[in-house]
């Protein structure tokens, strides 16, 4: 179930205007979080038949959340011979030209949905960029910014790569519950803490919000 939006996030989001927030055109509007969270909770551990299975060559992640999102109803760009890494987001099969590098790489699906130092197709409806060390001090910036089938990334401060990729599937006494396949590490999950992920990060650390569409 979606959660109920309060008067008191209104005004929270404007306090946290400080962070860095981008609003890009009102698109996506046929985004469906329901399903989107619905396909995220069925196939983060037991993963699709019809998609290849990254997990011993880099991690899975990525290809999940793009699975997620075209469930959801976002189209997929037309196949080409010779994609781009950010430009083009598509799958038809296991390997390049006939998956593009943003449906399985977290680095380059932030360029396509979003933007990396400004630089990137921004495809969500907004992008926001928190640091993990304001993060562990209040979670409720990220909270009230989120919802259900919105994409969570997590990003290194020591190099700026973007490392993971997380959905958005539900939410518990302030805090989201994100489902995910592997990487770097992390086992495959249908619903965990994101406060508690955050928790084990480096502060130097960031974690990017991809809003796919504008509220429910």
């Amino acid at each position: 179930m979606l959660k109920s939006k309060k008067i008191f996030s209104l005004i929270l989001t404007v306090v946290m205007l400080a962070t860095t927030f981008t609003a890009f055109a009102d698109s996506n509007t046929n985004f469906n979080r329901n399903n989107a969270a619905w396909y995220a909770g069925n196939y983060a551990t037991s993963p699709n038949p019809a998609y290849y299975n990254y997990s011993s060559v880099g991690g899975d992640c990525t290809n999940f959340a793009s699975q997620v999102l075209r469930y959801g109803g976002i189209s997929m760009t037309s196949r080409k011979s010779n994609p781009d890494n950010t430009a083009d987001w598509y799958y038809h099969g296991a390997n390049w030209p006939d998956r593009t590098p943003s449906w399985t790489d977290a680095h380059y699906f932030r360029g396509y949905f979003g933007n990396v130092n400004g630089v990137g197709h921004n495809h969500a409806y907004a992008m926001e960029k928190y640091s993990v060390a304001n993060l562990k001090s209040d979670f409720s910036s990220i909270y009230y910014d989120a919802w259900e089938g919105d994409i969570v990334q997590w990003t290194t401060g020591h190099d700026g790569q973007t490392r993971h990729s997380m959905v958005v599937v539900g939410y518990s006494g302030g805090d989201l519950q994100v489902a995910y396949r592997n990487a770097e590490g992390y086992l495959n999950t249908a619903s965990t803490s994101l406060e508690d992920f955050i928790d084990n990060l480096s502060n130097s650390d960031w974690i990017t919000l991809l809003r796919i569409k504008n509220g429910s």
